[in-house]
Parts: structure tokens; sequence; C-alpha cells
């Protein structure tokens, strides 16, 4: 049978052992596991539920096949799903893709940091570290059952992905009280949003811009029947390209984002920019009129890139459905 987290709502008190315990096993400086709370302000008609959550090492897993360096591999005796930080170039495409935030960017690496599920003490017979600490018997790892408890949970995302983790307490059931209860109503706090700010994505808002300025004057050289201003054209491609590599934490590991053509829709969207890059550059330079095999090209970059970001962005507004939908 399959292992996995086993968690029950019922006893999890948001103490954060969990948590300390995954960084002081690791020696990390952040953490992998992330504490959801709802009802934070304890209001008494609203039941108070606390959900530790990290990666749930899932059978599909999206970090792993959406990776363009070919980062993650299972491990096959635990099925843990294993980032090695040497090939990661910290393109954080496997962030944006989990619907649980279990890859966290490491800022002092410049690389992905995540649960491995202390995948080389279970070989031994050891628990993981967050099960072990977890004081309340709230938060387990063993054998999951064949019948998947989150099935009654709607407001759990990615089932899909077949995740790791199972909740050993149903939606009936009497809420996490604080005693003594606080007797005036207070408004609920509702978990609060991260949100980026804009010179964190200044290179890939830029790259995207420039790339479009690329097409239109491609395509619209080729109605014209001209050949684009190579003074103008090709600064602008390069600019593009460069502003692509300030984007990765680890540059100088940029050549390995090709290495998952197969499964990766960032790396096949990296490949096709380079075979238009080389087309477009041939063409000017020889003057040949084939500018049309390059628009034509370019623009299936442009709609693959929309496919990928609509697809990253639909996977990231799950990520909130804990914190919007929960009861």
């Amino acid at each position: 049978m399959r292992e996995g987290f086993i968690f029950n709502h019922n006893k999890c008190v948001s103490c954060k052992a969990c948590s300390a315990a995954c960084i002081l096993e690791n020696g990390w400086a952040i953490s992998p596991r992330n504490i959801y709370t709802y009802n934070s302000e304890a209001e008494s008609s609203l039941h108070l539920i606390n959900l530790a959550l990290a990666c749930n090492h899932c059978e599909s897993a999206v970090c792993m096949d959406g990776c363009p360096s070919s980062a993650y591999k299972r491990d096959p005796v635990t099925g843990a799903i294993i980032l090695d930080e040497i090939k990661c170039i910290g393109c954080r495409y496997c962030q944006w893709n989990c619907p649980y935030d279990a890859p966290k960017y490491d800022h002092e690496k410049k690389t992905i940091t995540k649960c491995n599920l202390c995948y080389n003490g279970l070989k031994t017979g050891r628990q993981p570290a967050c099960s072990s600490a977890c004081p309340t018997g709230a938060l387990r790892f063993g054998q999951l059952s064949l019948q998947k408890s989150y099935t009654y949970y709607s407001w759990f995302p990615g089932k899909n992905l077949d995740p790791a983790i199972e909740f050993s307490a149903n939606q009936s059931f009497n809420p996490l009280r604080i005693i003594p209860e606080n007797i005036n109503k207070t408004e609920i706090a509702k978990p609060v949003r991260k949100e980026k700010r804009v010179s964190e994505e200044l290179s890939l808002i830029l790259f995207s811009f420039l790339s479009i300025v690329s097409v239109a004057t491609v395509i619209s050289s080729f109605f014209r029947g001209v050949f684009p201003e190579r003074t103008v054209f090709f600064p602008v491609i390069v600019l593009a390209a460069l502003a692509s590599f300030f984007h990765l934490g680890k540059p100088v590991r940029s050549w390995r984002s090709v290495a998952n053509f197969k499964h990766s829709p960032l790396s096949r969207e990296i490949v096709f920019l380079i075979i238009y890059i080389t087309l477009c550059a041939i063409t000017l330079f020889f003057q040949l009129p084939g500018l049309l095999i390059a628009a034509s090209l370019q623009v299936c970059v442009y709609s693959l890139q929309l496919i990928v970001y609509t697809y990253l962005q639909t996977k990231r507004n799950l990520l909130h459905c804990i914190a919007d939908r929960l009861f």
C-alpha cells in the first residue's frame, strides 16, 4: 500500500512544532510546511480549523513534469519527490505550478527548497521529522487507505494529482474550542495573500513585452514586403533574450532549461524561442524572404506562452482555495 501524511484537523492546535522540526532536521532557512488557519480570531460562532500542509508527493507531480531543468526525481523506494539543488536554475516554474505552495524559493541560495519526506530516514525505519514532532497526533505518517478521504472536502485543491495525504476527520465534528471563549464578536480575519511586487517579475515583463514587439515587427514587415531594420530589430530581440536570464536564480545554469523538452511546456517554449531568434538572424543577415516562416513560428511561440501562463495562473488560483473556500 501507498504511504503518506495522515492529518486530523480536530487535533491540530497550530503550535508549529511540525514546521520547526522540518527546519531543524534539514538545516533550512525557510519552512516548507505551511499552517493554514480558518477563523484565526476564534469567533465563537464558527469552527476554528488548522491545516498543516507541505509537499504531498503527488502521484502526478506537476512540479517534476513541468521543471525545465529536470531537477526533480522520484525516489523509487519511498515515492518521495526529491529536488536536486545542483540542477535547479531557480526559475520558480514549479512554485507557480504547485497548488499546495510546496516549493519555496530560497533567496540566499537562489534555488528552490521543498519537503523531501525525510526519505533517507524513511529507508531506515524513521518517521518524517514533522510527524514525529507533532505533540497532539494531528499529523502522522503511515499507510493510506484505498478510499481517499479528501474526496469529502470540496475546498481541497489538486485532487486530480493524487496527493499522498489523507484526512482522518470528516466534516461532522466538534470544532476546536477556545476556553474561555470571547463573548464579544470580532471581525473574522482571513489569511492574507502575499502579493508579489512587480519588481520581482520585471525581467519577465520586459521579456514578454520585447518578444511581442519583435513578433509585431516581423509580421508587419512581411505584409509590407520589406525586411525589418536590423539596427532596431536585433537590439530588441537580444534584449528580450537577456531579460529572461535575470529572472533565473542561477543564470549560469540556464543551459539546463531545455533538459526536459519532452514534458515541460516552459522547456519547449525556450527551444522554440531559440529557433525563432536563429531563423530571424539568418533571414535578415542573408536577406532571405523567409519572414513568413519566422513570423509563423513566433506566433506559435507566443500562443504557447499564453497557454503556459494561463495554465500557471489557474494552478496559482487553486493555491488560495483553502483560504477562500474552507467551509
